[in-house]
């Protein structure tokens, strides 16, 4: 969940990442995050054996 903040309080909620269920089967499931040196993510799945790298584009952020 990604959550936006003003004056110091919660004022909305949003996904940030999802995706890993079909229906009601699991196809993956993030298990740790890592923060890199240049503020991307990495996220294992212990399900799909995988790691994804999310990373920030302020190009396609949203305007608040």
């Amino acid at each position: 969940m990604s959550v936006r903040l003003r004056d110091g309080r919660a004022v909305g909620y949003e996904p940030f990442a999802e995706g890993w269920l079909s229906g009601e089967r699991a196809w993956g499931r993030p298990a740790y995050v890592l923060v890199m040196p240049d503020g991307s993510l990495l996220l294992s799945d212990d399900h799909a054996r995988l790691i994804y790298r999310i990373r920030y584009d302020p190009a396609t952020a949203p305007k608040t």
